[in-house]
């Protein structure tokens, strides 16, 4: 008995097939939007100058150690009346930095802070240990906040020239307005005249001579 023969697919179908399992999972939807955390232009001044709009501080700082503590919710929240912690509530990591370089600011070189970044879409900022960064950030004690996303940069290949760059860009200007000189509000028909000049010292002199005449006139009666 001869067998059956076989029912060949068509040529579209079998391309479809194996199209779909060429794709790789997830590629029949949106392309996730690339992250751009931590890469800002260090030579771009005017970006630079815009991202640190609301910081207190900007400085270039190396981290030296890195510890994952327990938070009630974002950085700088607090628990609710009832004791329910806040949104975002989880672990909380913390980036011992040592102070290299103060853009703007009140930090010096050799200081070192704390920084804490915020929570940036259900995850927290960890940076890589001995490896030096520009911060931007806010709080006036040792633990400063900062932005997850926008709040650093890596400082990897930043030069002196930049450094001087950005720091003048930074710096408010403190230089004081001009003095402008104004005329008189009744006007001016030119210098004073002479007579005026010389009136006030000849009359200090009459005082004079009158007292000596007095005197002198006092002493001859005695």
């Amino acid at each position: 008995m001869r067998p059956a023969p076989r029912r060949l697919l068509p040529a579209a179908p079998l391309a479809a097939l194996a199209a779909a399992f060429l794709l790789p999972v997830g590629a029949a939807g949106a392309a996730p939007p690339p992250v751009t955390c931590g890469r800002l232009d260090l030579t771009d001044t005017a970006a630079v100058v815009a991202n640190a709009k609301g910081a207190a501080d900007v400085f270039i700082g190396r981290v030296v150690g890195i510890d994952s503590g327990t938070t009630t919710g974002d950085p700088g929240s607090s628990p609710t009346a009832t004791g329910t912690p806040t949104p975002g509530a989880g672990r909380a990591v913390r980036h011992e930095v040592l102070v290299e370089d103060a853009l703007t600011g009140d930090l010096h070189p050799g200081e070192p802070v704390r920084v804490v970044f915020s929570v940036v879409g259900g995850k927290q900022t960890q940076l890589r240990l001995n490896a030096s960064y520009v911060f931007f950030t806010t709080g006036a004690t040792a633990t400063l906040r900062a932005d997850g996303c926008d709040g650093y940069t890596s400082a990897r290949g930043l030069t002196a020239v930049t450094v001087d760059t950005l720091r003048d860009a930074l710096t408010p200007d403190t230089t004081p307005a001009e003095a402008k000189l104004s005329a008189p509000a009744g006007g001016s028909d030119g210098p004073p005249e002479l007579g005026r000049v010389v009136a006030p010292g000849a009359a200090v002199g009459l005082v004079g001579i009158l007292g000596l005449v007095l005197l002198s006139r006092v002493g001859r009666r005695r």
